[in-house]
C-alpha cells in the first residue's frame, strides 16, 4: 500500500515575539579622516583627541565616537577606506555645530549614508547657537580660520553664551596654533563678557566688555573694555590685550538694597 505522508513545511517568517530590525534611515556622515589602512585610521583618532587640546570645542559625542569603522561597512560610503566617524545625523540636525566643526578643522566632510542608529554630535551644554560664516585671512605662510558660535538671547542661568575660536594652519591644514576666547554670563549675578570680532588685513581685532555683579540690583555695573589683537607673527598666534576703560558705581546711588 502506498503511504502518503504530509510534507513539513519550514516557516520563514521570524517567530511570534521576535524583534524587528531597525529601520535604516538616511543620514549624514561627519568625517573626522581616514585612509587606505587601519594605521592611518588610528593616526587620524589620535589627531583628534590633539587637536581638542588645542582648538577646544565643547561637545559631546556619541557613545563610541569618534568611531573608526570600514567604508564599505557604510551604506553610501566608497568602499576601501578606513575613516574615522564623528557621527550620523539626520540631514538637518546639528547644522550649527556641523558648520562650526568644518570651519574649524578644514578636512573634515559629509557623506549622505544609509545607517540603523543616529548619533549625531551635539553642544555639551546642550543649548542651541547660530553659528556665523567664518573668516579666511592670510598671513606669513599660515591661514588663520576665525569661527564664531553664539546663543541668541543671554539665559538667566549660567551659560557660556559665545565662543570664538582662531585656528591657524599651514598649507597642508596641520594645526600651528589656536586662540580660543569663551564668553561666559551670570544673569542672575550680572557677571559676564561679551566680544564684538572684526577681520582686518593681516590680523583679528576682538573688543570684549565684561561687567561684574555686586549682590544688588543697579542701573549698571562695574566693569572693563578692552581690546585684543590676534596676529600671527610667523611662528605663532601673539594676542596683545589694551584695556580701552575700566568704571566702577556708587552702590548707595546707583543699586537697590
Amino acid at each position: 500500500m502506498l503511504m502518503l505522508f504530509p510534507l513539513l513545511v519550514l516557516a520563514t517568517t521570524p517567530a511570534e515575539g521576535a524583534a524587528a530590525p531597525p529601520p535604516v534611515q538616511e543620514a549624514v556622515a561627519l568625517v573626522w579622516g581616514g585612509g587606505k589602512d587601519a594605521a592611518a585610521a588610528q593616526e587620524w583618532r589620535r589627531r583628534w583627541d590633539d587637536e581638542q587640546k588645542s582648538v577646544e570645542v565643547p561637545l559631546t559625542l556619541g557613545q563610541g565616537f569618534p568611531k573608526v569603522l570600514s567604508s564599505g561597512s557604510v551604506s553610501g560610503m566608497n568602499p576601501g577606506f578606513e575613516v574615522v566617524i564623528l557621527g550620523f545625523c539626520k540631514p538637518d540636525e546639528g547644522e550649527p555645530l556641523r558648520r562650526f566643526l568644518k570651519a574649524l578643522y578644514p578636512f573634515v566632510y559629509e557623506k549622505p549614508v544609509k545607517v540603523e542608529a543616529l548619533a549625531c554630535p551635539d553642544w555639551a551644554d546642550g543649548e542651541a547657537r547660530t553659528v556665523e560664516a567664518p573668516s579666511v585671512l592670510k598671513a606669513r605662510g599660515a591661514t588663520l580660520t576665525v569661527a564664531v558660535a553664539s546663543m541668541e538671547d543671554k539665559p538667566s542661568a549660567p551659560a557660556t553664551t559665545q565662543l570664538v575660536r582662531v585656528v591657524a594652519r599651514d598649507g597642508k591644514s596641520q594645526l600651528l596654533d589656536a586662540y580660543t576666547v569663551d564668553d561666559d554670563w551670570n544673569g542672575s549675578q550680572n557677571n559676564g563678557c561679551e566680544t564684538s570680532v572684526e577681520v582686518e588685513a593681516a590680523q583679528v581685532v576682538l573688543e570684549r566688555t565684561c561687567t561684574h555683579g555686586v549682590g544688588a540690583y543697579c542701573n549698571r555695573y562695574p566693569g572693563q573694555k578692552s581690546r585684543i589683537k590676534v596676529r600671527w607673527d610667523g611662528k605663532e598666534l601673539v594676542a596683545e590685550e589694551k584695556t580701552l576703560s575700566k568704571w566702577t558705581i556708587d552702590i548707595d546711588k546707583e543699586c537697590a538694597e
